[in-house]
């Protein structure tokens, strides 16, 4: 028993599953590995649940078929109640849905344009950020730019 307690004490993820690092004061979860409603949804809403000034950069779930747009929307919905503070939204099936959002987020149709806009805003006051997406959006290449 002690030691599997100490593996999984000593255990650190370095395949972009629920990874956390720390950047300029900035505690970033890294789960770039998968992204489906069922894992999106628990994430945030695990990521929710923390207390701080929270940020999430997103990334589209993909090879949803006939259920994609129906079910980025609920994220939206879902984001626009919660308790995070900047939501970034990255990729075309997020940047296409139609739906009015408030302030908090922020879609990009590229990650292209997202690393444009980060770079001339830099974020301030956050102190917790949580990026997560479907593996193809490679959406761990964004850490350093932030």
């Amino acid at each position: 028993m002690k030691d599997i307690k100490k593996a999984v004490e000593e255990y650190v993820p370095n395949n972009y599953r629920s990874q956390i690092l720390i950047k300029n004061n900035k505690k970033i979860i890294i789960d770039c590995y998968n992204a489906n409603p069922t894992s999106m949804i628990k994430a945030l809403i695990f990521f929710n649940n923390i207390k701080g000034n929270k940020m999430v950069i997103l990334g589209d779930m993909l090879e949803l078929g006939s259920f994609s747009k129906k079910e980025h929307k609920k994220i939206i919905f879902f984001l626009e109640k919660s308790y995070i503070h900047m939501v970034f939204l990255i990729g075309s099936i997020f940047f296409n849905i139609d739906m009015k959002t408030s302030c908090k987020i922020k879609k990009f149709i590229t990650k292209k344009k997202f690393i444009e806009w980060i770079k001339k805003n830099p974020i301030k006051k956050i102190d917790l950020i949580l990026i997560k997406g479907s593996r193809k959006n490679a959406l761990e290449n964004l850490i350093y730019f932030l």
